[in-house]
């Protein structure tokens, strides 16, 4: 209840904040807004071909995310941002491009993919080094996705205290990317078929699965379209980096963060420690970076959501969901546990990076996000779904008692003026119950796999997968604007697929 208060208590405040600027003056001089005014952001457009067992799919994406600041009057700004996303950068099977355009005149917003809108509006506060922001905004603690995940409350950081850096922030309504995903999923392809697999089958005309004769999927919207999390969250943060020796050729950071959501997270935990050595006159360095993450689930836990059946749901229904018939059921783990160790190497024009990544406790799933604030090596063992099944997701693999990962992976880069080639290698392994697409899955031999994806039942199993990955790429960059990347990913060994994207992203 006191949570909640202070839930209530944040939201009162943003509206209050809200009002109170628009009125500060009626006749604010407008230079006074649009002097110092910031743009900050990005756009990106990319194409993407999918393949193997998986079968072929291929499929264009755009993506608009602009936020802009007013100039300070009185020590308050405010901040509008845009976000604008078309279609999926995961194809689906037998996708074809051709429809990509969605209409003339301008684009259709013809699937829960599709995004025009407001996604950041919010009063700031700046005082000394300090600030408070209240009203609409995204999450950008380590767990999440600091571009797609929102909540509405107040947030404060202040840099006051030399060398420190301390955050806090409240939320009474919230949405993860990954989460709300993984909720369309469920709505347009596992909604009608949560019961009896008996007459479920593969249709080779379209390529999908029939339940009973008849396509599988509720309606365009779906149940989710919309909505969000009322689970009260508090996040706090501290951060503290230093600079000594001679030239300050040594630098050490740490940064610990911990979360709660009322009735859904006792704690989720966050800490990172890096140390790194200068030298060549700053034209290379040593890195060495070791972060842990840990989460522990209420007892009772559950997404307290008015607009989501699979949300809403998840908790009581894990079990019957993802447990196949003559399987060990796919109980909850209460507790996860993530470290990464990673050492760096960077000489002038070569980079090379060397880690492994492990998990301990009865899961994996220790973040909101599939990847958060996890610095990994790949570009597709955790990318090839777009709901967050694999990776350290709230509701990806790890979050099944009796999960683990484990993972050797590596980066090396070479600069030659503007261009960046680079190879990427990870292997992955352990009991991690990873999500197969639906091409991998066979629905005449259950035997070989462990479950069912929680939002794909009756479509894509899951399995306690070896496999790796080997990914070339190869980038253009001009300064820290424009960026031109090409790259072929190819999962080999348990989990077979390729993808080959290309992609074009402007910073501003």
């Amino acid at each position: 209840m006191q949570t909640n208060k202070i839930a209530l208590f944040g939201l009162r405040s943003a509206l209050g904040a809200l009002l109170g600027f628009s009125c500060l003056e009626a006749k604010t001089p407008l230079i006074d807004l649009v002097k110092n005014a910031s743009l900050d952001g990005f756009v990106f457009g990319r194409f993407t071909q999918d393949g193997g067992k998986t079968g072929n799919g291929n499929g264009m994406q755009f993506r608009i995310k602009a936020d802009l600041a007013t100039g300070e009057y009185k020590g308050f700004s405010f901040t509008a941002g845009i976000f604008f996303s078309q279609d999926s950068g995961v194809p689906s099977k037998n996708r074809q491009i051709w429809d990509d355009i969605q209409g003339s005149r301008g684009v259709r917003m013809k699937s829960q993919y599709d995004v025009f809108s407001f996604n950041n509006l919010f009063v700031k506060k700046t005082f000394f080094k300090s600030y408070a922001q209240v009203g609409e905004m995204n999450l950008s603690a380590p767990f999440y996705d600091k571009s797609m995940d929102r909540g509405i409350g107040a947030s404060f950081k202040s840099r006051d205290l030399k060398n420190f850096v301390f955050d806090f922030s409240a939320f009474g309504s919230w949405m993860a990317d990954d989460l709300y995903s993984a909720g369309v999923g469920y709505d347009l392809n596992g909604a009608k078929c949560a019961g009896s697999l008996a007459n479920v089958g593969l249709n080779q005309k379209t390529g999908r699965f029939d339940c009973q004769g008849k396509a599988i999927g509720a309606n365009a919207k779906g149940s989710i379209w919309g909505a969000g999390i009322g689970n009260a969250l508090l996040i706090g943060g501290v951060g503290y980096a230093k600079d000594f020796g001679i030239n300050k050729k040594h630098q050490f950071k740490a940064s610990f963060h911990d979360l709660y959501a009322h009735k859904l997270i006792n704690y989720m935990l966050f800490a990172e420690t890096n140390y790194r050595y200068q030298f060549d006159e700053g034209h290379g360095f040593v890195n060495v970076l070791f972060q842990i993450s840990a989460t522990g689930l209420n007892n009772k836990a559950e997404f307290q959501t008015n607009r989501s059946q699979f949300l809403s749901t998840y908790f009581q229904d894990k079990v019957q969901r993802e447990t196949m018939q003559g399987h060990a059921p796919q109980e909850l783990a209460q507790n996860r546990g993530v470290y990464n160790f990673q050492v760096s190497f960077k000489k002038r024009r070569f980079f090379a990076m060397l880690g492994t990544f492990g998990s301990f406790a009865q899961g994996y799933a220790s973040l909101i996000d599939n990847v958060g604030g996890l610095k990994t090596a790949g570009k597709l063992w955790n990318g090839s779904q777009g709901h967050g099944s694999m990776g350290f997701g709230l509701i990806g693999g790890g979050a099944t008692k009796d999960t683990s990962i484990y993972s050797l992976y590596s980066q090396l880069d070479y600069r030659f003026k503007n261009l960046i080639f680079a190879l990427d290698m990870v292997f992955i392994g352990g009991k991690n119950n990873f999500t197969l697409w639906e091409g991998d899955t066979n629905l005449s031999d259950l035997s070989q796999y462990r479950g069912w994806d929680p939002a794909y039942r009756g479509f894509r199993a899951t399995k306690n997968a070896t496999f790796g990955e080997i990914t070339p790429s190869i980038s253009y960059k001009v300064g820290n604007r424009f960026t031109a990347q090409l790259y072929y990913a190819n999962l080999f060994g348990q989990v077979r697929m390729y993808r080959v994207r290309c992609q074009l992203t402007y910073s501003f």
